[in-house]
C-alpha cells in the first residue's frame, strides 16, 4: 500500500514541506521547500505530483535529484559560456572567418600562450585592466608581441559588448603601455644592385627550380608563397596568363597575372623539366 501525507506542522527533526512516502515497503522522504519559501497551496500541488509519481512506480527522491543535475548542468554550461576562453573562441570563428587559415591559426596559438592560462578562466565581468597590464608586461622584452595581444584582447571585448555581453572594454586604457619600435623595412635594391642580383642568379649553383622561383618572382611581382605553392592547372601558357585561386590569396580574391614573354619562356622550360609533378 502507498501511503503520502503532507506534514503541515514542524515536529521536532523534520522540516516544512516533507513528504513521507511508502514505496515498496520503504519510505523515502522528499523535501520540497520550507515555508513561508513554499506555501500549502504549492506544497500539495507537488504533494499531488509526487504521489501519481508513486502511483506510476516512480521515486520522487530521485526523479528529484534528476532535476537537480539537470539544473546544475545548465549552469556550469551557462558558467562556461561567460568565460573569456568560450567567448574568445566564438570570436575566432565569427569575427576572424575571413581571415587566411594561418592567421587564424596564429592568432588562437597566441591566445593559446600568452592569454587564456592567465585569464582564459575568468568570467568576462572579472577581467580588470590589472589582469591584462600583467599579461603585456610579462612580454616587455617582445613589444611587438606585447602589443598585438593587448590589441587582440581589446578586439574581443569590442565584440563581447557589440554582443550586449559586458559594458567596459579593460583593454582601451592600457593602450600605449608598451610602445612598439619603429618598423624597419628592408631596402629596395637600386637599378646597378638589381642588374648583378640579376646576373648572379645565372652563376648560382641551385636547383634549377629555385632559380626559376627567383625568376618568376621578379616576372610577376607576386608574393614568395604564391609562386612556391603554384600549380599547373592555374596556368595557361597559350593565353599567357596565370590565375591564381581566391583561397592563395591574402585578400582572399581571385588574381590574374598577365605573363611577359620572358615568364612564359621561363614556365616553359620548367614544365619540360618537371611537368609530370604537381
Amino acid at each position: 500500500m502507498v501511503v503520502a501525507s503532507i506534514l503541515r506542522s514542524h515536529p521536532p527533526g523534520r522540516k516544512p514541506g516533507d513528504i513521507s512516502t511508502s514505496l515498496d515497503g520503504k519510505r523515502p522522504e522528499v523535501t520540497i521547500g520550507g515555508y513561508p519559501e513554499i506555501g500549502v497551496a504549492e506544497a500539495r500541488e507537488r504533494h499531488a505530483e509526487y504521489r501519481a509519481m508513486i502511483e506510476r512506480g516512480a521515486d520522487p527522491a530521485q526523479h528529484k535529484q534528476a532535476e537537480k543535475r539537470v539544473r546544475q548542468a545548465r549552469l556550469s554550461e551557462s558558467d562556461a559560456k561567460d568565460k573569456f576562453q568560450t567567448f574568445s573562441q566564438t570570436w575566432l570563428a565569427e569575427k576572424m572567418a575571413t581571415k587566411s587559415p594561418t592567421y587564424r591559426k596564429q592568432s588562437q596559438s597566441f591566445l593559446e600562450r600568452f592569454v587564456w592560462p592567465e585569464i582564459g578562466e575568468r568570467r568576462f565581468g572579472e577581467v580588470k585592466p590589472m589582469d591584462i597590464l600583467r599579461i603585456i608586461e610579462s612580454l616587455r622584452s617582445s613589444p611587438v608581441t606585447a602589443e598585438r595581444m593587448r590589441v587582440t584582447i581589446q578586439r574581443i571585448f569590442d565584440y563581447a559588448i557589440q554582443k550586449l555581453i559586458v559594458v567596459v572594454n579593460p583593454a582601451l586604457p592600457l593602450r600605449g603601455v608598451i610602445e612598439r619600435p619603429p618598423v624597419e623595412h628592408h631596402r629596395h635594391l637600386n637599378e646597378r644592385e638589381l642588374g648583378r642580383f640579376w646576373r648572379s642568379l645565372a652563376m648560382q649553383r641551385a636547383h634549377f627550380t629555385t632559380l626559376a622561383a627567383a625568376k618568376l618572382l621578379v616576372y610577376s611581382m607576386c608574393r614568395k608563397s604564391e609562386v612556391l605553392r603554384a600549380k599547373w592547372e592555374e596556368f595557361d601558357l597559350d593565353a599567357a596568363v596565370w590565375d591564381i585561386p581566391a583561397v592563395r590569396m591574402k585578400s582572399r580574391l581571385p588574381h590574374r597575372v598577365f605573363l611577359s614573354n620572358q615568364a612564359v619562356e621561363l614556365m616553359r622550360l620548367v614544365h619540360a623539366f618537371s611537368g609530370r609533378q604537381e
